[in-house]
């Protein structure tokens, strides 16, 4: 009884995650110029490539959460 109840608590889990908010409009908001923007800044060669570990991912990773 008690691991029904942790599998239906656990697979019930990612229900309770979703968003109810619709994301129209911040797609709308996504132009292609400021997607090639970030790609070219993520694939410029002052980023160092991205082996890991590197200098490189480390420095993609900060760029990236910053936008």
């Amino acid at each position: 009884m008690r691991w029904l109840f942790l599998f239906l608590t656990c697979s019930s889990l990612p229900l309770a995650a979703q968003s109810t908010r619709p994301l129209s409009g911040a797609a709308e908001t996504i132009t292609e110029d400021d997607v090639m923007r970030r790609v070219r800044a993520i694939a410029a060669d002052s980023m160092m490539g991205r082996d890991t570990p590197s200098p490189g991912l480390e420095r993609t990773a900060g760029y990236v959460a910053s936008e």
